[in-house]
């Protein structure tokens, strides 16, 4: 924002803190939304409202700083507040589907593929940029092509647990006998 945008160190700043400070909300937004909506439909339109609102976070217009600190900050806060909400659903996820000796090694596997998908993301970055013109180009295309496969696996591969118990959602006991 201060070297493509022109924004003062302290204006960038502001977009960061207030931005990301609304956007610590969606905690409270996606814990609601995944009781009431579920996983599956909190996960997807929270992933759609972030991918959206961060490839616009790249694409507010030049204007003077007046005009263009407050549309970056509802753009960031946007992104933040869907961020936090889509994560609270996959932290549910992540809680309920799998028994409890197997968490630990799937946050494991969870923690190494989003390395190995950061790492594959910034080679694709610097690949495209040029050829695109931008970063921000990059950024875009990256995100969108790499969307829809995602939701696609995720929607063929994980269930909807809500109103399920723990040990109905995991397996962790013996379905057929729940304890009540």
């Amino acid at each position: 924002m201060v070297k493509t945008l022109g924004l003062a160190p302290a204006s960038a700043s502001l977009v960061y803190f207030v931005g990301g400070g609304v956007g610590l909300a969606g905690n409270y937004l996606g814990a609601r939304w995944t009781d009431a909506w579920g996983r599956r439909p909190t996960t997807l339109i929270g992933t759609l409202v972030a991918i959206a609102s961060g490839i616009a976070f790249f694409f507010v217009p030049r204007t003077n700083e007046t005009l263009l600190v407050p549309a970056l900050i509802a753009v960031m806060a946007l992104n933040q507040l869907a961020t936090s909400a889509f994560s609270v659903a996959d932290r549910c996820i992540d809680a309920e589907l799998f028994p409890t000796a197997l968490r630990a090694t799937h946050l494991g596997v969870v923690r190494l593929m989003n390395a190995a998908a950061g790492v594959a993301a910034m080679f694709g970055l610097s690949l495209l940029a040029g050829p695109l013109g931008s970063l921000a180009n990059a950024t875009a295309l990256i995100s969108v092509v790499t969307l829809v496969p995602a939701l696609a696996l995720f929607l063929l591969v994980v269930p909807e647990t809500r109103g399920l118990s723990l040990e109905q959602a995991s397996l962790d006991g013996d379905p057929a006998h729940p304890k009540s």
